[in-house]
């Protein structure tokens, strides 16, 4: 029997559609996947991906300006990652929380530092692990 309550499970996103900044600044977004099935298991439809891997990065780690080389579902396995734009908004994700970083540029547009990407920071003392899942890259921004 279906669920007559449509669910989606929200996602948060650091995105640089160029229909929201013409010169591709980074911002973050939510986007919705609607849920189908029962009330007691439901789930999105196939979002396809090509890879994946983990990382970890230490307790001192903070990254220089830049985008994602490819849309990638990051969750965090452990620790907390501070995530910031050039607005100067941040958010910070802890363990068992994901976002999808889709900031690319495409092979014409030169990445300058003064105006795209994102940067990331390790918050507090322990180090961060998180999984990088690769989305193919027409699947990314359904």
């Amino acid at each position: 029997m279906k669920n007559s309550n449509q669910q989606e499970l929200s996602i948060c996103c650091i995105s640089n559609a160029v229909e929201i900044s013409e010169t591709r600044e980074s911002y973050f977004s939510e986007r919705k996947y609607p849920l189908n099935g029962t009330e007691s298991f439901m789930l999105t439809d196939r979002i396809n991906a090509e890879n994946f891997r983990f990382r970890s990065s230490n307790n001192r780690y903070k990254s220089d300006w830049h985008v994602a080389g490819d849309p990638t579902l990051l969750i965090v396995l452990g620790g907390t990652i501070k995530i910031e734009v050039r607005s100067g908004e941040s958010k910070i994700f802890s363990k068992g929380e994901m976002f999808i970083a889709e900031d690319f540029l495409p092979d014409d547009i030169k990445f300058d530092d003064s105006i795209h990407g994102h940067r990331a920071e390790v918050v507090g003392d322990e180090p961060v692990s998180v999984l990088h899942l690769k989305l193919d890259i027409l699947g990314a921004g359904e």
